[in-house]
Formats: structure tokens, sequence, C-alpha cells
């Protein structure tokens, strides 16, 4: 069953060329890094996760299999299109607004978002909802997109069209540079024991990794606010993207994860 609640608007809509394919590579360039991340935690048996803009489900099934028969996993998107395939005596699929839709509070050992909070505008208003949704003891971990390295690598035509990219998806509301923002925001709420890490992947062209940049600058360039970019230069770094024999920085990611404080003692 899947519970139906309004969707907001949403960039990246899944109505849009090559949405479904965007997904699943993005999955396929960033789930090995995620996962990582989560044995780090140490996710256990019988947890309860909250798995926020699910995507195509890979992690909330990764996490059913670790919390087992006795944990629970609940997996929220705006569309739930891409995870009508996600079945799991464990897993419940929700649609949800992160922002306006609630969350029950201190329900959950888990708390997970991958590049989701980036493109939303009341993102801190979100991350309080969020970080209430954990119960005392358990984690906010929040993975979040940033550029800062995408000159670091690759030919002079990469690195222009990544430039480009973050200009244009900065002007269609999202905010490429907040992950760096979460260290001290997470400290301003209270979480403690916090760990960031940065992960920066180089992608060779033709790759999975290469397939998302392409897809997601394409839409970005039929969008109100495209890539300042001459347009047969953009045309010469797709087809740079999709042949081997280029390597590329990607777009980075910062995950950060910490402990909402366990209630005071009476």
């Amino acid at each position: 069953m899947v519970p139906q609640t309004g969707a907001a608007e949403y960039f990246f809509k899944s109505d849009l060329p090559d949405a479904s394919r965007r997904v699943a590579v993005m999955e396929l360039t960033y789930d090995d890094t995620s996962i990582s991340r989560l044995n780090r935690i140490g996710v256990q048996t019988g947890w309860s996760c909250l798995d926020a803009g699910a995507g195509g489900g890979s992690i909330a099934r990764w996490l059913s299999e670790q919390v087992g028969p006795n944990g629970h996993v609940t997996a929220t998107e705006l569309d739930v299109s891409e995870l009508v395939d996600v079945t799991s005596d464990v897993i419940d699929i929700v649609q949800s607004d992160l922002r306006a839709d609630p969350l029950p509070r201190a329900a959950f050992d888990l708390v997970h978002t991958r590049l989701v909070l980036g493109h939303i505008r009341e993102r801190e208003q979100v991350l309080k909802k969020l970080i209430d949704a954990v119960t005392p003891g358990g984690y906010l971990f929040l993975e979040e997109a940033d550029w800062f390295a995408s000159a670091a690598l690759g030919p002079q035509l990469h690195r222009d069209v990544m430039a480009a990219a973050m200009t244009s998806a900065e002007s269609n509301g999202f905010a490429a540079r907040w992950g760096r923002q979460l260290p001290k925001l997470y400290r301003a709420h209270g979480l403690t024991n916090i760990v960031v890490d940065c992960d920066v992947p180089i992608h060779e062209s033709g790759s999975p990794g290469m397939e998302w940049l392409r897809i997601t600058f394409q839409l970005l360039n039929s969008s109100a606010n495209p890539l300042a970019l001459a347009s047969h230069r953009f045309e010469e770094w797709q087809r740079m993207a999709s042949q081997p024999g280029e390597w590329c920085v990607g777009m980075g990611t910062i995950g950060i994860w910490a402990q909402v404080p366990d209630a005071p003692s009476v």
C-alpha cells in the first residue's frame, strides 16, 4: 500500500526525459559510497529506519537486509513510481512531501537522505523535522552534493561544463554548497558524535557516473536557466562524456552523521 499525500514541485521531475535512467545511474554511481558510510554508522538488526527521498529504493533495500525481519524501513518519495518494484515485508513506501507532510517524532533509529535537501528551499526547516524524527541515541545521516572539486581533474571542456552546470543548478533553486554548512548546523541543533566524510568520484567517460552527469546537465540545459555555454561546446562535451578514454571529476558528496542526544534523566 502506498499512502498518498500532496506532492511538491521538484525540478528533476519523473516525467522528464530519461528520468528513470537518471535515477538508476545515480544509484550505480553513489550506492557504494553511501553503503560504506552506513557501515561506519553500524546499522543494527531490529532498527527502524527512514530513507527520505528514496529514489529507486536501492538504499532502502540494503537497509531492509541489515535490520532484518524484526526491523522496519520507511521509504518516502514525492513520486513513488520508481519504487513500485521494491517489495519487502519490512519496507513501507510512502508518497510524501518533506516540506508539508508530518513525520512521526522520535520514531527512527536512523534517518537518511541523499541529494535531497539541496533541492528544497525550506531545507533548514526540513532539517529540524528530520532531527525531531530521530529517537534519542539514534542517527541523522545526510548526504549532500558539493561541486568544490569539479576543476581538479579532466579536460578543460569538462571543467567549463561543470562550472556552467553549477551556475544553472543554483539558478534553478539548487543549493550546491549547502553540504558545507551541515557540520555547523548539526552542532547548533545539539547533535553529538558528529562525523563528516567527503567523497569525490572520478569517472571515466562512458561510465554510469558520466551518464548521470550527462542526463542531469541535459535537463538543466533545457530549463529556464540553461547552461551559459556555447551550444557546440556542450554538444562536444556530450560526445566526450559518452565515449571511454577521458577521466573526469564527478559531483562530490559530503556525508555527515551524528546522534541525537539522549533525553536528560529526571
